[in-house]
């Protein structure tokens, strides 16, 4: 009776090592899934550089509502500077709704740079980051929809020469 009482205890130690050990491999696998993935999820819905007194580059983006805040818009930014150096000069238009978004065809007939003010931008969160020639970064972004509350950053207010 004492050896089965044994065998018993020494299966449940090896079968809680042997779980333990899985679980620590599905942990990093998940460990070495997770550095490749983008630290917030966005889609980018337009890119274009533009021709005007200099060249700049106009990206337009997408991202759930859920995860739009200042730390995640910074996030953004950040990634996109890096995958978009040139030209210096980059505006980028964060939306959370499809709503605020200009289709192709909008864009063709506004020709202008105010691009959709109407009531969809007060009940949709969206924000707007420029680096400038100078090299100064600023955006703005919704803080509250009700009552609405914009919220001014300055990323880098000290100008620099371009590169």
């Amino acid at each position: 009776m004492k050896k089965f009482i044994m065998l018993v205890v020494l299966g449940l130690i090896c079968f809680s090592n042997y779980q333990t050990s899985a679980q620590d491999n599905r942990n990093r696998e998940l460990e070495k899934e997770s550095k490749y993935l983008s630290p917030v999820r966005y889609v980018i819905v337009y890119n274009e550089i533009i021709q005007l007194n200099s060249s700049e580059r106009r990206l337009d983006l997408i991202m759930d509502e859920k995860q739009f805040n200042k730390e995640n818009l910074i996030k953004i930014f950040d990634l996109m500077k890096k995958r978009y150096p040139s030209p210096f000069r980059l505006n980028i238009e964060v939306h959370t709704s499809l709503a605020t978004i200009e289709t192709p065809e909008e864009k063709e007939k506004v020709h202008s740079n105010v691009g959709r003010l109407d009531n969809e931008f007060f009940t949709h969160k969206t924000a707007g980051y420029t680096r400038f020639n100078n090299g100064r970064e600023a955006f703005v972004y919704t803080a509250n929809l009700s009552p609405y509350e914009g919220e001014t950053v300055v990323l880098i207010d000290k100008p620099i020469s371009e590169p």
